[in-house]
């Protein structure tokens, strides 16, 4: 057995998903790359994300590969190397968050089989399209710490000193 080396793939790296299609391009998963190889094994990077690419990955058609990953499920132009899609909140913030997605199968239709933690998951792809808009940040609380900021509106005025403040935000 030897390894596979080259510019983006290490010797030693953790490897998470290895997945080919039928036009015989590999989709490598290692440490925080997502890389693509060609018949020849000519890797290019697609995707480079800390502290991981994701754990899983697979093909949705010649171009598209769906990940894994710690920002939910990605579906990715493996020609441009840009993010098409992302889902990571799809059933509300107390429910599943896509963000451990563990396997993936893609049924050849619209249907994304998603295999997490807590159980099998199956996602319609075409509905992801209603998703690409970012979701709305509220803010849901503010404490501030030595100090009594005067607020008028939405502008905050604070004396000169040592303050802090915390907040939480969904």
């Amino acid at each position: 057995m030897c390894p596979l080396t080259n510019e983006l793939l290490t010797p030693f790296g953790n490897t998470y998903s290895i997945v080919t299609n039928n036009s015989g391009e590999t989709l490598v998963i290692q440490e925080e790359r997502l890389v693509v190889g060609d018949k020849n094994l000519n890797f290019r990077l697609i995707v480079r994300e800390n502290p991981i690419a994701g754990w899983t990955a697979v093909w949705i058609n010649k171009t598209t590969i769906a990940t894994g990953s710690n920002n939910g499920i990605l579906l990715i132009d493996t020609e441009t190397s840009k993010i098409i899609q992302q889902i990571n909140l799809h059933l509300g913030k107390s429910a599943w968050q896509f963000t451990s997605t563990q396997s993936l199968y893609f049924d050849g239709t619209d249907k994304l089989y998603c295999g997490i933690n807590s159980g099998l998951f199956i996602a319609d792809i075409k509905n992801f399209e209603k998703y690409l808009t970012p979701p709305k940040v509220y803010l849901e609380g503010t404490e501030w710490y030595n100090v009594s900021p005067v607020i008028k509106g939405n502008n905050y005025k604070l004396k000169t000193g040592k303050w802090s403040v915390s907040f939480s935000v969904f």
